[in-house]
């Protein structure tokens, strides 16, 4: 099977460290908002306009998309999948921007540093559908419900959905908690 799968808060926790980082922001810069964890958007999350999301971007996600932390069992199922001779596309909306130009490097160095065995990486993504329709992809597994939805409603393929604090409200995916269940439902499907 050809699987695609998301990197941000699916293989690893992003949100974690942005949490960590965007504190350190609002400190920094004295902007007085009750952070809102589970919400997606920066402006919702840490109160910022565009100027301020744009600075904190300039001065921390390229630290923050290195520095994130792999997702226990990401490493090992990811290569168990790989050794059973399915082939792995990482397929990802992190976009090149002004503010983190290199960010191709940054996660080809992240998933390599990490040992996530994969077949090819796909960057500004931002549309995953085609990336999935040009690789054939058998299984999508994402946290972004957008792009659950999207792939799900043109593909009719399966797709996994990584739970995480802002996606509560989606039910029409099959939900995981960790990879150990991933790989369960995937092998789900490859049975069908």
């Amino acid at each position: 099977m050809n699987i695609g799968i998301d990197i941000d808060d699916t293989l690893n926790n992003l949100s974690d460290i942005l949490l960590e980082y965007g504190k350190r922001y609002n400190e920094e810069n004295s902007i007085k908002h009750e952070i809102q964890k589970e919400k997606y958007d920066f402006e919702e999350a840490f109160g910022w306009n565009k100027e301020q999301e744009n600075k904190f971007k300039e001065q921390y996600i390229g630290i923050c998309l290195a520095q994130a932390t792999v997702k226990t069992g990401a490493r090992e199922y990811v290569k168990k999948l790989k050794e059973e001779g399915h082939k792995i596309f990482i397929i990802t909306a992190r976009t090149p921007e002004e503010t983190v130009k290199n960010v191709q490097e940054i996660s080809a160095e992240w998933l390599k540093r990490n040992g996530i065995m994969l077949d090819k990486l796909e960057v500004g993504c931002e549309q995953k559908v085609e990336k999935c329709r040009e690789h054939n992809i058998d299984v999508f597994i994402d946290d972004n419900t957008d792009h659950c939805k999207s792939i799900h409603e043109s593909l009719g393929i399966p797709v996994i959905m990584f739970d995480s604090i802002y996606n509560q409200g989606a039910k029409e995916f099959d939900r995981v908690y960790n990879w150990e269940e991933a790989y369960k439902l995937i092998k789900k499907y490859e049975n069908k």
